[in-house]
């Protein structure tokens, strides 16, 4: 019919124009932009969800992890902002655009065995929210 042909005219001229794309753009830089304000005013815990929440999963990374694991632990919390964002990241997996690579679990794995909360890591593996298979070595 043709509203459809419209339809399709309509949305060819959204893409084309850039401005589809530019709002998107915008959109992942002003979060980013929010997050690194909140790690600067060492307001670690907020900037994590920000992170682990950040459209199409862009502060989902190694990068933004290591930010949290160079963070000195203040001394009245329990657990490093490192094992905290770790926490974040797992705590968020099945909801996230996808959960943590390999190498992301793998630093989420060292981070509680440092701090000796084992029983996270278990509950992340057990609700496979940490890709595990570098916790199973088959021998020969």
């Amino acid at each position: 019919s043709s509203n459809n042909v419209e339809l399709i005219f309509i949305v060819d001229d959204v893409l084309d124009s850039g401005s589809f794309f530019d709002k998107e753009a915008g959109m992942l830089l002003d979060h980013i932009e929010i997050f690194m304000d909140m790690i600067e005013k060492g307001n670690y815990k907020d900037a994590s969800y920000v992170a682990a929440c950040s459209p199409k999963g862009v502060l989902r990374n190694m990068e933004t992890l290591l930010k949290f694991k160079a963070l000195k632990k203040p001394p009245n919390e329990d657990i490093s902002p490192w094992l905290f964002h770790c926490k974040v990241l797992a705590e968020t997996a099945l909801e996230a655009p996808f959960i943590p690579d390999m190498i992301i679990s793998l630093e989420c794995a060292k981070a509680a065995c440092s701090e000796n909360h084992l029983e996270l890591l278990y509950k992340w593996i057990a609700e496979e929210r940490l890709i595990d298979g570098f916790f199973f070595f088959k021998t020969k």
